[in-house]
């Protein structure tokens, strides 16, 4: 089956968006090669080049950021597509109209690169037809919530939760979208139609305005990419004045469930089923081509498709025989009434796996990171001891203004390593 395009409503008019449609597919048609790699910071060029390498029958490949197309295997048959060859196109003077250009093929493919918890990037693909039909779902759970407003975002689009709530689902479904987005709070600031806010729980932390200000004008705010804080929810609540939507998902599964408070209960989309079997999760859902897949959360399943939240399998760690939770160890660091946030992974210290913490204080609290260094850890390994075995007590503690995170909002493993390198 075949899908046709039609033009975005946009804050580009100026742009002839069929002429660049066209005037791409042609380029793509000639090459040999078989996939194309998007590594467009510019989501109107990214938009325009996906477009185009689907109806020349290609493979789209997104990298997992703008360096990432470097580790892209150079054995593969691709030709990347960069903002500068986008720029020095020169467009043809003909008139375009939709039925000019070529239909899209559901099974047109894209492939997305996600972290995950390793760092590694891992491949995953998705069919035209899977995103068209996560885009049904989201239209019809949130379409009327979001009805004549213009999809802002602080997300880019080379990641699964921007490539959907930034570009396609308001595409796709004849929406007003915003291609520059935002970089910074401030910039929230230049919005005065009405808006949907589409970001991140580390993009909410940086919100932060004197009490005159107010976005009553946004109509919603979705948020996905990590559990949202108690903090996060106030931000929200303060300048937006309302609860974000947290979207429950990842780049492989799709879009699996949603809440709209701080309740542990998500609501499961649409035609998304979570089965239980023998202690482990499946998912099946049509935002993916295979059969189900697995789930690496404990997840309860309760009645009205509803379900509840447990931690990932894969944080239970063994050391010198012995099991824990990092999981539990965060939320006894984090009951602390100074601790903002923590983080807990495992590192080779002296050649054997050791259990590390970084830890983001509360901000009327910072001065305690040069004032009482030793004291704060001595306390957390006090209260530590009192819960799990002395094996598991963090050997290194870094103590830091704010947790780092991707573009995504994601804390990857990646990020925390690197913060302990330099010793």
């Amino acid at each position: 089956m075949k899908y046709r395009i039609d033009e975005p409503l946009c804050d580009q008019p100026q742009t002839d968006f069929y002429a660049c449609v066209q005037h791409w597919t042609k380029i793509f048609s000639r090459l040999e090669h078989e996939q194309i790699v998007l590594s467009l910071e510019n989501s109107f060029s990214f938009l325009v080049c996906c477009l185009s390498a689907w109806m020349s029958n290609k493979k789209v490949i997104v990298p997992a950021s703008l360096n990432h197309r470097l580790n892209i295997d150079s054995g593969d048959n691709f030709f990347i597509v960069d903002d500068d060859q986008f720029d020095q196109q020169e467009l043809s003077k003909s008139t375009y109209l939709p039925q000019d250009l070529d239909p899209i093929s559901l099974d047109s493919q894209i492939v997305f690169y996600t972290s995950g918890s390793t760092g590694d990037p891992k491949k995953i693909t998705k069919t035209f037809a899977n995103i068209l039909s996560e885009v049904r779902v989201l239209e019809a759970t949130f379409g009327k919530a979001t009805d004549n407003a213009k999809f802002v975002s602080s997300v880019p689009h080379y990641h699964m939760y921007g490539f959907l709530f930034k570009l396609f689902w308001p595409f796709l479904t004849k929406k007003s979208l915003s291609f520059s987005g935002v970089k910074y709070p401030e910039e929230l600031q230049n919005i005065t139609e009405p808006f949907v806010f589409v970001t991140t729980p580390g993009f909410l932390q940086r919100v932060y305005f004197n009490d005159s200000v107010t976005f009553s004008h946004c109509l919603q705010v979705f948020t996905s990419g990590g559990a949202l804080q108690e903090e996060q929810r106030a931000i929200s609540n303060k300048y937006f004045a309302q609860h974000p939507v947290e979207i429950y998902g990842s780049t492989e599964t799709g879009g699996i469930g949603y809440k709209s408070s701080a309740s542990r209960q998500w609501q499961l989309f649409d035609e998304v089923e979570l089965l239980a079997q023998q202690n482990e999760t499946y998912i099946q859902s049509p935002f993916f081509f295979e059969d189900e897949l697995h789930l690496d959360d404990n997840v309860t399943l309760l009645s009205d498709n509803k379900f509840v939240l447990g931690q990932r399998k894969d944080r239970v760690v063994k050391i010198e025989e012995k099991r824990t939770s990092l999981t539990l160890i965060e939320n006894l660091i984090q009951k602390q009434s100074c601790v903002e946030q923590c983080k807990c992974l495992t590192l080779p210290v002296n050649g054997r796996d050791k259990v590390v913490a970084v830890i983001q204080l509360r901000r009327e609290n910072k001065n305690l990171m040069t004032n009482d260094r030793l004291k704060l850890t001595s306390q957390i390994k006090r209260v530590l001891s009192q819960h799990i075995d002395k094996v598991f007590l963090p050997k290194k503690i870094r103590y830091v203004e704010r947790i780092p995170t991707n573009e995504m909002g994601k804390i990857t493993q990646e990020l925390l390593e690197k913060l302990f390198n330099d010793q």
